[in-house]
């Protein structure tokens, strides 16, 4: 085996060199605020936070769209319809209750330019190939992820960091590729490989999200109180509540138990659970935002799992 170039031999350093930046930062400076207190249960969701953000922060940006939808229809806006899949279409639609204004980036996106099923007021069906709504949502996830980062909720990344991070692996592959093009032979193409691995680790890290602030930090703790407060009650507590056949709501609604707790369920892929925690508090109805054959807590969850793969986002800086 011949000598490796030198120009291979430097792809190799600037390779090595890239990704060790990248796990420096992730690990160091641009690493997630630790957290310090215990997790608490929470029963309401946070005020100033939208569905969106918080999908972004707990890292789950795949369910912010269904989880967005469910949030609009416990809000009165729209309602979620369900009926048997057909071509194309997964079984569920939308139909607008209340307009939005001006400013609804979710509600205009759902309702404006498109043709509804029954003319005004109608429904929108939702379709698996449907890349003008996907592009709309991704503009939405885009928007939470800057929004994230300018209310420091997120760290943000120093330009000229970022700028260096970036080019180190491109700076790698290009000396990578000139080296075996000058000097064709077996170890340049082995450290051409190697290269190519070192890129992907980089380019997989610089990909991550930067990391919580303490106020993100905070946040992404309240938000977690409700993970624990739907599993507890689900688990625990409903069932001490729900001892009789018919259960009082009043004593449901002082544990807390409310529709308003949909959305987060949806996040954290408890949908089909804590539906069934509302079908018993409507007494085995459904509630007003919703209307289908199927019964509610499986469509609940059929509704999360075929929209969150048919309007797949992606996550972009």
């Amino acid at each position: 085996m011949g000598a490796l170039p030198l120009l291979s031999v430097l792809a190799l350093i600037v390779g090595v060199a890239s990704a060790a930046l990248g796990l420096v930062l992730v690990l160091g400076p641009y690493r997630s605020v630790p957290r310090r207190e215990p997790i608490v249960a929470e029963y309401e969701g946070p005020s100033d936070v939208s569905i969106m953000t918080a999908a972004e922060l707990l890292g789950v940006l795949k369910r912010a769209f269904p989880a967005g939808l469910i949030e609009l229809a416990v809000a009165g806006r729209i309602r979620i319809v369900q009926r048997t899949a057909g071509s194309g279409d997964l079984g569920f639609g939308v139909q607008q209750v209340t307009p939005g204004d001006d400013e609804d980036r979710m509600m205009h996106a759902l309702f404006s330019a498109v043709d509804l099923d029954g003319g005004p007021g109608g429904i929108r069906w939702l379709r698996w190939k449907d890349d003008i709504l996907v592009g709309e949502i991704q503009g939405l996830t885009s928007l939470a992820i800057s929004e994230n980062r300018d209310t420091a909720l997120r760290k943000q990344l120093v330009p000229a960091v970022a700028t260096i991070v970036a080019l180190l692996p491109l700076a790698s592959a290009l000396l990578a590729i000139i080296g075996l093009a000058t000097e064709p032979g077996l170890p340049p193409l082995v450290a051409l490989l190697v290269c190519a691995i070192l890129f992907a680790i980089s380019w997989r890290l610089v990909a991550l999200p930067p990391g919580l602030t303490e106020k993100g930090r905070e946040l992404v703790d309240r938000i977690e109180g409700i993970r624990l407060f739907l599993r507890f009650t689900d688990e625990e507590r409903l069932k001490a509540l729900t001892s009789d056949a018919t259960p009082d709501p009043t004593r449901l609604a002082v544990a807390g138990i409310s529709e308003a707790l949909q959305p987060y369920a949806v996040l954290f892929g408890l949908e089909q659970n804590w539906a069934g925690v509302l079908t018993r508090y409507y007494a085995g109805s459904a509630p007003d935002w919703y209307r289908g054959e199927a019964p509610f807590d499986q469509a609940m969850g059929r509704f999360t799992s075929s929209v969150a793969a048919a309007y797949r986002v992606t996550r972009r800086r």
